[in-house]
């Protein structure tokens, strides 16, 4: 046989027998400049957002890091602690708080008890006791003074 010697019978290595020619291959050179001509991604016209303003972040923070005190943590990780509290909550455990998570981390307990009481736990001693999520208060809509009243005149020369 021919055709194991470098016929149409494709190789054990991908390389085919025939069909079309074999390209030249790129040098090092040329692979390492297309990587460095490579654009890193980057957010255009900034991140809105629902009604449509424009989030300002404070400076050195991005979309994937909070600030808790001094410290920033990235938001996957602290997303992880707050299931595993809310775990340990459903289940009835103690400690809602995965101390290995947070020691591995490298948070300080300004920032545990930041982040803690942002999904809804306060300190009770050692432990952490659920206090549930606060909704945010809205102001009292404003009402007209009552005639007599002395902010009455006031409210009459703002109109």
């Amino acid at each position: 046989g021919g055709a194991a010697r470098g016929g149409s019978a494709p190789g054990a290595f991908g390389r085919s027998g025939g069909g079309r020619p074999v390209r030249g291959r790129k040098s090092k050179k040329q692979r390492r400049q297309e990587f460095d001509n490579l654009a890193a991604p980057t957010m255009g016209g900034g991140v809105q957002r629902g009604n449509g303003e424009a989030v300002r972040l404070p400076r050195g923070a991005s979309l994937a890091f909070r600030r808790f005190g001094a410290t920033w943590l990235r938001v996957d990780l602290a997303d992880r602690i707050a299931a595993h509290a809310y775990a340990a909550r459903q289940s009835g455990t103690e400690d809602p708080l995965d101390r290995a998570l947070v020691t591995s981390l490298g948070l300080d307990p300004g920032a545990v008890t930041k982040l803690m009481a942002e999904i809804g736990f306060i300190p009770a001693g050692e432990a952490w006791k659920w206090r549930g999520h606060r909704p945010q208060r809205r102001p009292a809509p404003a009402q007209a003074p009552r005639p007599g009243n002395a902010f009455a005149a006031l409210a009459g020369l703002r109109k």
